[in-house]
């Protein structure tokens, strides 16, 4: 199985946010930086996860812009 992909942009300032919300909820995907100048990363979820993923995202992105 492979993981799925996604690709988000964000502030900066809220990449570790990021990271420790991924965290709480199990490790629901493994963030990569693409440019933390620019808040550019991706996330692989864990195959499955996609609906998951996107529910707590749609709570999330005001705390991400």
């Amino acid at each position: 199985m492979r993981s799925v992909e996604v690709e988000l942009e964000i502030a900066p300032s809220r990449l570790a946010f990021l990271r420790f919300v991924l965290e709480g909820f199990g490790h629901l995907a493994l963030p990569v930086t693409l440019s933390g100048e620019e808040g550019r990363v991706k996330l692989l979820l864990s195959p499955g996860e996609e609906e998951r993923w996107e529910k707590i995202f749609r709570d999330l992105e005001p705390w991400l812009r």
